[in-house]
């Protein structure tokens, strides 16, 4: 039984002129969900076909997030434009994931991570080509990319790759055998991992790479030791299946086990478990009375006092000093609150929705 069951999503991981536009065709062509319905023709010299619009959007983001710092900057304009991109990334991966069960783009090893974060397994497809051939291909549309900045981008998202089909499982298809019409076990690989048919892959291989139109092979330098080590090191993959690691697997049932939300909601469904649990616990007999009168009190004693702050009679700022008063009260009457009823209480209203509980201080 493959982990995840309708929460699986099959990410192609490319670092870009490596046939995964027509990886991705073969697979619609197949069955595959991209939400994108596949093209009878493209563009080959511009590429880009089968990208859904918030994957794209998503991938963008993340790539931002990262060339500004690999981590949380310290620097709080740093940090603020950092978190902006990840979190506007989160979004637009949601929307892609809640609509596609297939998705490729650039930078799709940055994504990943936060796939799962959102509540779905991600299985692997690393569709690749020797990196002088895709460096020649890609430095067509990067003008401006140095060889440098080419090795960089490919060795990041390949070694990244690596790590992410270790831990979540998939297979590995070369630009080389995409092409190869006498080529079959790339199929197979992926019928294991995605269940659809190997005949209908080959069959739209062999309709798609017609004999009179195989691409060209490149002749091109290495270009980056590293590079070449890292492509070594997928070459060896090629024709097997991966599993999910353990690690994966344990980490994944372990959020089944909490109950994780959907991804549109579990935010208002954290906010409802929080309201509800602290409207519980105020009110809850076994608080000490002395607690639950100090809001009453407190708020009594503002109403009644001659000082008014900031005087209601101004427009739309009027009652903002009540607003303050009220919420820091709320705060009160929960910081009083003893921990173990509020533990109960946030339980009690997790489980009757059946989503996450609420992380406790």
């Amino acid at each position: 039984m493959q982990p995840g069951g309708n929460r699986r999503r099959f990410f192609i991981v490319t670092a870009g002129r490596t046939g995964s536009t027509l990886l991705a065709t073969i697979l619609a062509d197949a069955g595959a969900d991209f939400a994108i319905a596949p093209r009878e023709d493209w563009d080959i010299a511009r590429g880009g076909w089968m990208e859904h619009a918030e994957i794209r959007q998503a991938a963008a983001h993340f790539r931002l997030a990262f060339d500004r710092s690999a981590g949380k900057p310290s620097a709080f304009l740093s940090k603020s434009i950092w978190a902006y991109h990840r979190d506007a990334g989160k979004r637009h991966l949601a929307r892609a994931l809640a609509q596609a069960t297939y998705v490729k783009a650039l930078n799709l090893d940055l994504a990943i991570p936060f796939a799962v974060k959102l509540g779905y397994f991600p299985q692997v497809i690393i569709n690749y080509r020797p990196f002088g051939e895709q460096a020649l291909s890609l430095s067509q549309m990067m003008i401006n990319w140095s060889a440098a900045d080419l090795a960089a981008a490919h060795e990041r998202t390949y070694r990244n790759s690596l790590l992410l089909i270790h831990s979540y499982g998939g297979c590995v298809v070369s630009y080389a055998d995409l092409t190869d019409r006498s080529s079959t076990s790339w199929a197979r690989s992926l019928e294991q991992i995605t269940g659809l048919s190997a005949e209908k892959l080959l069959a739209g291989r062999d309709r798609r790479v017609r004999a009179d139109r195989a691409p060209a092979r490149l002749e091109c330098p290495i270009l980056d030791d590293s590079a070449q080590r890292t492509m070594s090191a997928i070459d060896g993959l090629a024709g097997r299946v991966l599993l999910a690691s353990p690690q994966a697997l344990r980490n994944w049932e372990r959020k089944q086990a909490d109950g994780v939300a959907a991804p549109r909601q579990r935010w208002i469904d954290r906010l409802r478990i929080e309201a509800e649990a602290i409207w519980k616990s105020v009110r809850d007999r076994r608080v000490p009375w002395h607690v639950r009168a100090v809001a009453p009190l407190c708020a009594f004693a503002y109403i009644i006092a001659p000082i008014d702050p900031i005087p209601n009679r101004l427009p739309a700022i009027g009652h903002l000093d009540d607003l303050i008063v009220s919420a820091l009260l709320v705060a009160l009457s929960i910081a009083l609150t003893p921990s173990s009823i509020k533990r109960q209480h946030r339980s009690a209203a997790a489980q009757r929705r059946q989503t996450l509980l609420p992380s406790t201080r």
